[in-house]
């Protein structure tokens, strides 16, 4: 964020009417000398330009091309060509230089500024960088980045939003704390979006405090995932402010009628409380306002399956997919669809599709070694390794691969897969009992014990899944 914008001296009607037009068309240059005096009094020395060629808002508010429109750079950030170079972006030195490259920019960027200004801007962008292509292997620094005191709170911003794809535990420790302490506004609404996506019992109740926060953007942010959420685990003295901030909630939606998205976002809404029918209006109504919009189509056939009608579910989903034939989401949930309705050979078309459109989804890898399993067994375990491959850490993925493989008599596979799930004091139980029952067809009645006696130790599963496991243990070292 710009530091005038940061120092409170600056906002929007300092520089446009109420209308939003320019109020310096005629003048740019006054826009920014009434703060900046001694830059305009060295403006050569400033800019290294003569006045008569360039506007202070030329390096410092760029006019660049974002989502199909012209629009100034409104960071005001110095020129930074090391950017271009890193990411691609657009450069002020560049948009007037168009004979030169950014390489060229930059060498004089840095022979002009002796303090590397650009540094800190590149090391925060590589880090939201890194998150938007799902690189994760700094993630560490990301939450570190958000902790700290003095970050800027549009980077921030974008950052958090960007967590939503990732299910490392610390991430809600992390956005938990911003949402009640962080100063600023756009922070925590950030915070309160993502964790809704991650309700537990420590986040439920960190929600519904925010519902009671000062800034209504904050409140109506918080809300949204709480309709889903029992009362009972909605802490006693936060009710009435979830319940207000819901009204709230729902004004705010209804308030843009014409809106295709504001609709869809109110049956999401409606559906997560359990209100059906109204979901399905709203989102009926999003697909009149913009046929082209994949998201309601979607969500509308969860919400017609959930109503028992599975044929306008399936209807819908087909109308996304004339939409637009790559949707993702479309074709998953087709697939999911058709599994349930029992047409397996439509659903393992559509898992297909969906994997040759995303070769990273994991799920229909998954879902194409259960359904292949009858019928083409060695293709079954061949998407089953894919599943592992995608998510090595997912218990329930590497049991249903090891269960075909045992099926297939490849007991030597099972133990290689299994192994390292048991020495990490898996919860899944069906590991437990699938790796030990092999051990035991090995003979290896040893090991066998010894998986049980991990899975007997392991104060994760319940007491009535220790006294399973004893009582095996019990009959094998009694033999």
């Amino acid at each position: 964020m710009s530091p005038c914008t940061q120092s409170g001296k600056l906002d929007c009607v300092s520089c446009h009417t109420s209308s939003g037009r320019f109020r310096f068309k005629d003048k740019p240059n006054d826009a920014c000398i009434s703060c900046h005096p001694a830059k305009d009094k060295n403006f050569q020395a400033h800019t290294h330009h003569e006045k008569s060629v360039v506007q202070c808002i030329q390096c410092h508010m760029p006019m660049t091309d974002f989502a199909r429109m012209n629009r100034s750079d409104h960071s005001m950030r110095p020129p930074m060509p090391s950017a271009t170079i890193q990411f691609q972006s657009p450069n002020a030195c560049n948009l007037c230089h168009k004979d030169k490259d950014a390489k060229w920019a930059d060498g004089h960027v840095r022979q002009w500024h002796k303090k590397d200004y650009q540094k800190p801007t590149l090391e925060t962008a590589a880090l939201i960088d890194q998150a938007r292509k799902g690189d994760w292997k700094n993630l560490s620094e990301m939450l570190a980045y958000l902790q700290q005191r003095d970050k800027d709170e549009i980077f921030a911003n974008s950052l958090i939003r960007l967590l939503i794809n990732n299910d490392d535990p610390r991430i809600a420790v992390v956005l938990t704390e911003l949402l009640k302490n962080d100063p600023s506004p756009l922070v925590r609404s950030s915070a309160a979006n993502v964790l809704g996506y991650r309700l537990d019992e420590k986040t439920i109740p960190a929600l519904a405090k925010a519902t009671e926060d000062a800034y209504r953007l904050v409140r109506i942010r918080a809300v949204p995932s709480l309709p889903s959420v029992p009362e009972r685990m909605i802490p006693a003295d936060h009710r009435n402010a979830v319940k207000n901030a819901s009204q709230e909630y729902v004004a705010s939606m209804a308030s843009r009628p014409d809106d295709a998205m504001s609709h869809y976002n109110l049956g999401n809404f409606y559906r997560d409380g359990g209100k059906l029918k109204q979901a399905i209006g709203s989102y009926e109504t999003a697909i009149k306002l913009q046929k082209d919009l994949i998201l309601p189509y979607v969500n509308a056939s969860f919400t017609y399956n959930l109503l028992g009608d599975n044929d306008t579910a399936a209807e819908r989903l087909k109308q996304a997919i004339a939409i637009d034939p790559n949707s993702i989401a479309a074709h998953l949930n087709l697939a999911m669809l058709y599994g349930e309705m029992g047409q397996r050979d439509k659903a393992a078309r559509e898992f297909r599709t969906t994997f040759k459109i995303d070769s990273r989804s994991a799920v229909a890898t998954y879902n194409l070694c259960i359904l292949l399993a009858e019928t083409k067994p060695q293709e079954s375990i061949v998407w089953g390794r894919k599943a592992v491959q995608l998510q090595p850490k997912n218990a329930r993925y590497a049991y249903t691969l090891a269960f075909y493989l045992h099926r297939a008599e490849q007991s030597d596979k099972v133990v290689a897969l299994l192994q390292p799930f048991v020495d990490r004091h898996t919860t899944e139980v069906d590991i437990y009992m699938l790796l030990a029952g092999v051990y035991e067809q090995m003979g290896d009645r040893s090991a066998a014990i010894k998986v049980y006696e991990t899975a007997a130790e392991n104060k994760q599963l319940s007491e009535q899944v220790h006294s399973g496991f004893r009582m095996h243990i019990q009959r094998l070292t009694s033999q």
